[in-house]
């Protein structure tokens, strides 16, 4: 045999540790009264700054994009100019549900003047009263729908005209020195030249069809295709420093206060989305912890019959949630919204370190030790195993401090602060509760039957538990399926989320991306040049399938000039003119001998400007179009410098695959036609090239954050059990066969998420079910640790390993159902299901592992290292007869093949020959 029957962790041995836990259990009970007075001191300073945890919850883009990407490094700079928290109203008329009995279509004049009364105008503040203060005062710093580009089309395009009018006056006047009149003009222009929907219906019909296509089918939808558009929607970029709940409820409430309501307007987007998702889910575990804490002390009260384990074990774990969200406000550290879902987490797993010391205790004293004598060696045997699963479970938490997205890092963050509070707080005030309510608990018979199945049948179970892996790594694929690879339309009954499918179903919004285009130097977008290859760029991209693509160009081509003007003269010499005004002019030819003639235009801004024979009158052009804009529209458009534009690219809504196809074959067009005259383009980024380089990460992170928690924990493991009476070797084994049941657990997740992925919430890759190789070997080790110090405290024969089974684990199973009760208040919140379901079911599987596999594999290796060690001895003296297991021999005169009962365990021997 490798060790005695008493091997490492005998509580009579004198350890390194030993009077170091000596002396804190002298300071603990001395006055368990003043020891429990004052951690609840400290718990009451960390409650006082628990209360602020709320501020700690950040729904910023930022705090969910990859570090170190190229698309991250173009958000934030993107960020540094335009907003990226979207405020999204979306409209529908009646004719979208009822086609038949209404005809309203978004154009009409009336429904515009309501989404104008929203957004506001000349007339009405609306919510955007401070257009062009970059958000300074009301929070929004630009806005975009349909409405707001008639609004600018309406005032702008009267303003550009006339200017152009004048121009072409002083020019004509210039070269041939006929004078032309052109202020009959500046009073249409100051008529229509207003920021408001156009009095007419002709008059906005007439900009309506100016619009380019691309423009206006990103803007409008014909939901039920009877050829009248039913749907719109506003889009206002919030600035960061907004307070989110704040701008939710001013929405809802000028949707509410409207004076005409012929649409149905509903807020969705980036700020409604993260406030109504953490609200919905802290609102169910809300009404869910209190039957899931029911839960528990069923559990708990059906293994002790007593409810004095309730304070013991409760107290520790109310403590441990307020300390684990105290000492994140007191780190300052900020979280997502996600980070709810550590709280049934920490339900479950606080209550585990609390039993197992207390039933160690309560184990020494039916021994007949004293109380202290029993806290003091409960925490240098089983306090050590609570150590070890504490250091593991930590090791495994630590792992997802690695990852780049930062929702995982926060997660691995708090689950540390809440396993390190937790160990502390139990081996504080159990022993010291222990001591004040006198606990004492009856030994639950039946582990005893339980404990020999694991020996008896060791190479079935073994040969299943195989049987099973392989099966489950024929799942493996499932691992690497995300969130939009195989979607699920979940009824969550959130109008956010519900307005938010309809968007994407429409628009793909969520299905677009951002190219940032940049100018080398200042006022580069009021070079003509620079805006050809701008164009030259977008058609580009346009040309890959699915995708729409939208930059300035398209405003300016927008932009519509009925351009008119009157001589006295007629022109003869028209070779100077360009050539559309060349065409006209040479009608004059035909009407000479009139006194007068009336010329009129109509062309695209675009063209005009390319029709202008001289760069500097391009230029000029140019700037003329941009100084007509508001200065709100100029926001959303440019920064101050004229040195960068976006463009923006949508497509829609065909799976991951595909929409990952889609980026690459956009980014390739940037790479080939990226480099612009005078400037650059940058390629995808936005909130779909983020989803791949985030989906991208958690493959990695998932695959790395395990690895790398295999590897700590076998570290760990090893120093762990590494003495001078068991040398490196033995540790090392030692460490092997208890990492057997994580290697288990961690083989068994494919099988478990495609068997989950069926329920409500799915169980494909996404930032939660990432954590769970990392959570589940943090959580699961715990089990096979106890085990396995439990049968090297008592000897790594077949009798320790019964007495091991028997006694740890009964332990474990209570603090596994535990477990499972605290986490079953996560199967209740909609978001968590899937991810508290793989939990669930891989604690159950890390259950089996240490109560039935690892005493399996024990048995297995004892029973392999008896028959050498016969072997060893048959070769040296000839035939042995020994009994099976060691250390028990056959009683004398018990021959081969005959069967002994050993009356001190009831255990049966079959006594066999060995040659």
């Amino acid at each position: 045999m490798s060790t005695g029957a008493k091997g490492i962790g005998d509580a009579n041995t004198t350890t390194f540790f030993r009077p170091v836990i000596e002396r804190y259990v002298a300071l603990i009970t001395k006055n368990p009264y003043a020891t429990i007075f004052v951690v609840t001191m400290i718990t009451a300073f960390f409650f006082l700054q628990s209360a602020r945890f709320g501020e700690q919850i950040s729904a910023d883009l930022e705090i969910y994009l990859p570090d170190e990407s190229e698309e991250s490094d173009i958000i934030k700079k993107i960020a540094k100019h335009w907003a990226t928290n979207l405020v999204i109203i979306y409209i529908e008329t009646e004719n979208a549900y009822f086609p038949e009995d209404n005809r309203d279509n978004i154009t009409d004049k009336h429904i515009l003047d309501e989404i104008s009364w929203m957004e506001g105008d000349e007339w009405w503040d609306g919510l955007n009263p401070y257009m062009g203060d970059r958000g300074e005062q009301d929070k929004i710093a630009y806005s975009l729908s349909l409405s707001i580009l008639i609004k600018e089309i309406n005032q702008s395009t009267p303003q550009i005209a006339n200017k152009v009018e004048e121009n072409l006056a002083e020019e004509i006047e210039e070269l041939i020195g006929y004078e032309v009149d052109v202020s009959g003009d500046d009073e249409l222009a100051g008529e229509m030249g207003h920021y408001a929907i156009p009095d007419n219906q002709e008059q906005i019909d007439q900009i309506v069809g100016q619009i380019p296509d691309n423009v206006l089918n990103s803007l409008v939808v014909d939901s039920n295709d009877d050829g009248i558009w039913d749907t719109t929607y506003i889009m206002f970029g919030v600035v960061d420093e907004v307070d989110d709940e704040w701008m939710r409820d001013r929405v809802d409430n000028f949707i509410s206060q409207r004076p005409s309501k012929h649409t149905e307007m509903s807020q969705t987007g980036l700020i409604a989305l993260m406030l109504d998702i953490t609200d919905e889910a802290m609102g169910q575990l809300v009404y869910t912890m209190p039957f899931a804490f029911l839960f528990v002390v069923g559990v708990i009260f059906f293994f002790h019959r007593t409810f004095k384990i309730l304070i013991i074990a409760g107290l520790p774990l109310i403590y441990t949630m307020i300390w684990t969200f105290g000492l994140i406000v007191t780190f300052d550290y900020e979280v997502s919204p996600i980070i709810v879902a550590a709280i049934p987490m920490l339900i479950g797993l606080g209550v585990d370190y609390a039993l197992h010391i207390a039933n160690r205790i309560a184990e020494f004293e039916r021994a007949g030790e004293s109380s202290v004598k029993a806290i003091t060696d409960s925490l240098a045997t089983t306090g050590r195993a609570v150590f070890l699963s504490a250091a593991t479970t930590m090791i495994g938490f630590a792992a997802l401090l690695i990852s780049n997205l930062p929702p995982i890092r926060a997660m691995g963050f708090t689950l540390m602060m809440g396993i390190s509070s937790c160990f502390f707080l139990t081996v504080t005030l159990v022993p010291s509760l222990c001591l004040v309510t006198k606990f004492r608990k009856k030994e639950l018979a039946g582990w005893r039957t339980m404990a020999e199945y694991p020996v008896k049948y060791k190479y079935p179970i073994v040969a299943i538990v195989v049987v099973i892996t392989l099966i489950s790594l024929a799942y493996l694929p499932v691992m690497l399926e995300t969130d939009t690879s195989r979607p699920k339309e979940r009824n969550t009954g959130i109008e956010s989320i519900t307005v938010i499918r309809k968007f994407s179903k429409y628009w793909a919004s969520g299905q677009s991306a951002l190219l940032l285009i940049e100018g080398e130097q200042h006022g580069a977008l009021n070079k003509t040049s620079f805006l050809d290859s701008l164009d030259e760029l977008e058609q580009g991209i346009n040309q890959v399938e699915y995708v729409n693509a939208t930059t300035i160009v398209d405003i300016i081509k927008a932009v519509a000039l009925n351009i008119s003007w009157s001589t006295t003269e007629t022109l003869y010499n028209i070779s100077w003119l360009p050539e559309p005004f060349r065409d006209l002019a040479g009608q004059v030819l035909d009407t000479i001998g009139q006194e007068t003639k009336e010329y009129y235009l109509v062309i695209t801004y675009w063209d005009l400007i390319h029709w202008l024979p001289r760069e500097e009158d391009q230029q000029t052009a140019i700037e003329i179009f941009y100084d007509a804009l508001t200065e709100e529209a100029k926001d959303a458009l440019m920064n101050e410098e004229f040195t960068m534009t976006l463009m923006i690219v949508n497509f829609p809504y065909l799976g991951y695959g595909i929409t990952e196809q889609i980026i690459g074959n956009v980014n390739d067009v940037v790479d080939e036609k990226g480099d612009l005259d005078g400037g650059k383009c940058s390629r995808a980024s936005g909130i779909v090239p983020l989803m791949i380089v985030a989906n991208k990460a958690i493959m990695s992170s998932q695959y790395t954050t395990i690895m790398l928690s295999l590897v700590f924990v076998f570290i760990v493991l090893t120093f762990i059990f590494l003495s001078f009476k068991a040398g490196l070797v033995t540790a090392i084994r030692i460490a092997a066969i208890t990492m057997i049941p994580i290697f288990l657990v961690v083989a068994w997740q494919p099988i478990t998420m495609q068997g989950v992925s069926s329920f409500t919430g799915g169980a494909s890759l996404n930032m939660m079910t990432a954590m769970v190789g990392s959570i589940i070997i943090g959580t699961g080790i715990d089990y096979a640790v106890h085990m396995s110090m439990r049968i090297q405290e008592e000897g790594e024969t077949i009798q320790g390993i019964k007495i091991g089974t028997e006694h740890t684990g009964g332990t474990i199973s209570e603090a596994t159902f535990t477990t499972v009760a605290g986490l079953s208040g996560g199967l209740f919140v909609t978001w968590f299901r899937g991810f508290f379901s793989i939990i669930i079911a891989l604690l159950l599987y890390a259950l089996f592992a240490g109560m039935i596999l690892l005493p399996a594999v024990y048995a297995i290796y004892v029973s392999w290292s008896s028959k050498k060690e016969r072997q060893a001895l048959s070769r040296d003296e000839g035939e042995v007869f020994l009994a099976q297991p060691q250390p028990n021999v056959a009683p004398l005169g018990v021959q081969p093949g005959q069967v002994a009962q050993d009356p001190g365990y009831e255990e049966i021997y079959e006594v066999e020959a060995i040659e």
